[in-house]
């Protein structure tokens, strides 16, 4: 059908942000009424689909992996310099706005706001009103960004839609306390190995990172946490595992788990 792969929170909040209207293309919903099933990375994708109609039973939950092996933490960072880490493109949909506002008014001493990735022309207005706040590392080959994940206490995910964001898992395999909003997509567990609060809550965002910045023990008990979530169940290996499955039970008429 030549449809796009991006689910409507996704679209919609692009257009909000850009300020330009946004209407469900036809052909999206064509082709999910054409599946017999869906797959989908993480509870906001499924809430997505069942705001449009589609039936809970056709959807199966597959969440994505993270090479545990390249991603994994550090015993010595090397330095006491709190940094906050911020992998993906630099753009109004992944929250950049409300992210630097979050770090001016958390005001932390001797700390460091690092952005790694792309920057997107519609977020350079922001990024000059904040010109000094963060240090941007530019766009890095996804081969060589784990290094950052060595170098930092915690990453941040403020995005305002995403089906699943990789990166919040490769933070967790590094052993980060993750800071990710409801519509990331992600697998962090509010207070077990990180925090999740709303998209475009700046207070709520800051609050987060000055607790964490006052506290090193909750930041490697966050760490640990969200390590050992991802080695019991969201390596690859997981991924593969749980894909074979779903598609050896539609193959026997059988209702994917």
């Amino acid at each position: 059908l030549d449809v796009p792969s991006a689910h409507e929170r996704y679209a919609r909040a692009v257009a909000e942000e850009e300020k330009r209207p946004f209407a469900l293309s036809e052909r999206l919903r064509a082709e999910r009424r054409l599946a017999d099933w869906i797959f989908a990375p993480s509870d906001f994708v499924i809430g997505c689909l069942a705001e449009d109609g589609v039936p809970a039973e056709r959807i199966v939950r597959i969440p994505y992996g993270v090479d545990a092996e390249r991603f994994a933490p550090v015993a010595d960072r090397g330095d006491a310099v709190f940094r906050v880490l911020v992998v993906g493109q630099i753009s109004l949909m992944k929250g950049i706005k409300y992210l630097l506002e979050a770090w001016r008014l958390a005001g932390l001493p001797d700390s460091e706001l690092v952005l790694v990735g792309d920057r997107h022309p519609l977020a350079e207005p922001v990024l000059r009103e904040h010109a000094g706040r963060f240090r941007w590392a530019g766009a890095t080959p996804k081969h060589e960004v784990d290094r950052f994940f060595r170098e930092a206490d915690v990453l941040v995910h403020a995005s305002l839609a995403e089906g699943s964001a990789l990166v919040t898992d490769e933070g967790m395999a590094s052993g980060l306390p993750v800071v990710a909003t409801t519509s990331s997509g992600s697998v962090v567990r509010n207070g077990v190995d990180g925090f999740v609060i709303q998209p475009r809550d700046p207070e709520a965002l800051a609050e987060k990172l000055v607790y964490l910045h006052a506290r090193p023990d909750e930041r490697r008990r966050l760490g640990t946490a969200g390590r050992a979530a991802v080695e019991s169940a969201y390596t690859w290996r997981h991924y593969r595992q749980r894909v074979a499955a779903a598609y050896r039970a539609i193959l026997a008429d059988e209702v994917p788990a």
